[in-house]
């Protein structure tokens, strides 16, 4: 997926009509006059194949092929088995179905075998130029641990009560204000600590829901269902999923299978809160982005050390990759079971205070940097600049589960251009090798 529609768009910002995590474009006036003569639709019918089409919120599944199941009365929607997602079969409006002949799916298999082959035939030569890319900078193998000094020494941390905020939303009068001081924060140092002043019984049912996620099997590869290409797939695990084998992504269609009373309204309150920063990003910043991702759950256990990385490793020349589009990072702690006596801030997250006007020249610069610690704490938003502040997950040590929403702000017509320019940086690598 070089060209077109990217895995990871997920609209506009404008909302007319907002289900959890869904940014709707406003619709255009349509009149009688503008119809001409068309064919009649197919009607949609069980065990009937349809195209998916006209999706918002997971823009990336349209053109996508599925089975019509049965269709619930109640819900007006259709049951439907999506090719790649047969396990968990999803409920879709009759508008955003077209059934199809048998000659159409045919000769849609047909063309999908065929462009599978032609991706194919030049996988072993890209690999080798974009595993030398990755190298190059932070991200992947490039911010391996081996050979870096230790870590700088801890500036800020967690007090006897818990995280030392920036910003208490509880405390704030006024939004705009608070929008204001949170940018502040951004550009003096490149990460804003927020309690969001969530309730407590809220942050209890969210961590409860997102436990049972996790202990039901709905964590899945971070990618699975994107329709990214290889090569885009291989590029976003590498760089922005390193320590998520699994993840769950709290999108309308995995609210609507499992129903998350709690999860789904604070993603959606994220994803406002992360709106209501764009004016005084770009005014002050000159940051801007058009698209805010639906929220990511990850979760944080076992005996495990984790990567030290940049959201966005952008560089120049041949010490950096190409713009990947991400601006604006979040990651909110679901964890009220975290105990500031117990000492531990196991599956929090230490970012490295870097310079935020640029991003750090070398992963040893940013290693040497003294540190933010923030524990894991519920009801903790993190705030940074994906391409300036390089963070780690700190080391968790038993079975004991932490949880967290990630979301990012991104650049839609930057990002989706990504991982061509990444094959041009490695065919330009490989060219300077050979010569």
């Amino acid at each position: 997926q070089l060209q077109g529609e990217c895995s990871h768009c997920g609209g506009e910002l404008d909302i007319v009509e907002a289900g959890p995590g869904e940014q709707k474009k406003a619709p255009e006036d349509e009149s009688d006059e503008d119809i001409v003569d068309e064919e009649e639709p197919l009607p949609l019918e069980p065990m009937g194949i349809v195209i998916l089409q006209g999706l918002v919120n997971r823009a990336d599944l349209n053109g996508s092929l599925g089975e019509l199941v049965e269709f619930d009365g109640k819900r007006g929607r259709w049951q439907v088995r999506v090719a790649g997602h047969e396990d968990q079969p999803m409920n879709l409006k009759e508008e955003n179905l077209r059934a199809i002949s048998e000659d159409e799916f045919l000769k849609m298999q047909e063309e999908m075998e065929q462009q599978q082959g032609e991706e194919g035939d030049g996988a072993e030569e890209q690999e080798v130029g974009v595993e030398q890319v990755l190298r190059t900078r932070i991200s992947g193998e490039g911010m391996s641990l081996t050979g870096l000094p230790p870590p700088g020494r801890i500036d800020r941390g967690p007090g006897e009560n818990g995280n030392e905020f920036d910003i208490v939303m509880a405390e704030e009068p006024d939004g705009r204000i608070a929008a204001r001081r949170v940018v502040q924060a951004l550009k003096q140092k490149g990460v804003c600590l927020v309690e969001t002043s969530a309730p407590q019984h809220m942050l209890e049912s969210a961590f409860w829901e997102g436990e049972h996620l996790w202990n039901s099997g709905s964590f899945q590869h971070p990618m699975q269902g994107m329709e990214a290409s290889p090569l885009e797939e291989e590029l976003w695990k590498r760089i922005l999923y390193q320590d998520e084998e699994t993840a769950a992504w709290i999108t309308e269609d995995l609210v609507a299978h499992v129903g998350l009373d709690t999860l789904a309204p604070l993603t959606k309150s994220l994803q406002n809160f992360a709106n209501s920063l764009k004016v005084e990003l770009r005014e002050k910043m000159g940051l801007t982005f058009t698209t805010i991702w639906d929220c990511m759950l990850a979760c944080y256990t076992g005996k495990r050390t984790y990567a030290f990385h940049l959201d966005n490793p952008q560089g120049s020349g041949d010490f950096g990759l190409p713009d990947n589009g991400l601006r604006l990072s979040f990651c909110y702690f679901l964890n009220p079971h975290w105990n500031p006596a117990a000492g531990s801030n196991d599956g929090g997250l230490d970012v490295y205070l870097t310079d935020p006007a640029a991003p750090p020249r070398s992963a040893e610069e940013a290693r040497r940097a003294p540190r933010l610690r923030i524990a894991p704490h519920a009801d903790t938003l993190a705030v940074f600049l994906s391409q300036r502040m390089v963070h780690q997950v700190i080391e968790t040590k038993g079975d004991e589960i932490w949880l967290c929403l990630w979301m990012w702000c991104w650049d839609e017509t930057v990002g989706c251009e990504f991982p061509t320019k990444m094959l041009e940086r490695a065919n330009q690598l490989q060219a300077g090798a050979g010569a």
